[in-house]
Order: C-alpha cells, then sequence, then structure tokens
C-alpha cells in the first residue's frame, strides 16, 4: 500500500503541475485529472472489500441462525438448551406484577437473550400466552398455565 500512496502522490503533483501549465480541457490536464481519480478508485478498494467483508459476515451468520432455527438448535452464543427451554425462560420475561409490562424493546430483548425471533410475539399473543396492551406486554393466566405445564 505504501507503493501506491508514493504514486498517488507522485500523480497528485503531476495534476498540479498539469492545472498550472495547461487550461482547461487540455489534454495533457484532462489525462492527468483522470490519473488521480483512477489511483482514488484503486485506494478505496480496500474499504470496498472490508464493507463487502462485513456484509458478508453479517449474512453468514443470519443463515446460522436460521439453520440453527429450523434444526431446533441453539446458535453459538445463546444460553440455554433446546426450544422450549427458551420459550419458557423468555416466557417468564413477561410475568410481571399487574400494571407494569414490558415494552416493545424489552420485549425483542428477552426475545434475543433467549435466542428466539422476536416475530414469533404475535403468536404467543393469538395464543393468549402474553397479553399486549397499548405499550405493555405480559404473561396471562393461560401463559403462567403453559409454564407450568412444561416444568413439571
Amino acid at each position: 500500500m505504501e507503493d501506491h500512496d508514493h504514486d498517488h502522490e507522485r500523480l497528485l503533483d503531476a495534476r498540479r503541475a498539469a492545472r498550472a501549465m495547461h487550461p482547461s480541457g487540455h489534454p495533457k490536464r484532462v489525462a492527468a485529472e483522470r490519473a488521480v481519480r483512477e489511483s482514488r478508485k484503486l485506494r478505496r478498494g480496500g474499504d470496498e472489500k472490508n464493507a463487502l467483508a462485513a456484509a458478508l459476515r453479517q449474512v453468514i451468520s443470519g443463515l446460522t441462525q436460521v439453520v440453527a432455527a429450523l434444526e431446533g438448535t441453539v446458535p453459538a452464543g445463546v444460553p440455554g438448551g433446546d426450544r422450549a427451554d427458551r420459550e419458557i425462560d423468555a416466557l417468564q420475561c413477561f410475568d410481571v406484577p399487574p400494571g407494569e409490562g414490558l415494552t416493545r424493546a424489552e420485549a425483542a430483548a428477552a426475545f434475543r437473550q433467549n435466542g428466539l425471533d422476536p416475530r414469533g410475539f404475535g403468536s404467543w399473543v393469538r395464543r393468549g400466552l402474553v397479553t399486549r396492551d397499548g405499550d405493555s406486554r405480559r404473561l396471562t393466566d393461560k401463559g403462567r398455565q403453559w409454564i407450568a405445564a412444561r416444568e413439571s
């Protein structure tokens, strides 16, 4: 990279000289401008490669989670055992005193901490395990019974 930096500096010097000696549109000045632009593209190539590598890592991570969900296993770095245990742990986060409840962000965090997709919350509401009232989410009696049945 140091060689390229040295070459780029040399091209910048040549462009300065071409600007001083030639009017806008002159073939030598245009050539110097193009050379600097091409050099900049090459210099940015490393940043683009790093960005691409980061994006690919995110895709791989997402695919790993999808595979884990399909297999019913826990992705690396997620505590707990099988899916039923993780669902119980997540549901217990919603067992709060009357008048209180989890916000949407807190509910999503409870899912993620247990290796679950927060988009599954709606099915818990439909099944009557959790109730949602405005921005308050909490466990229902049916949800407590579901947990008790799974823990026994």
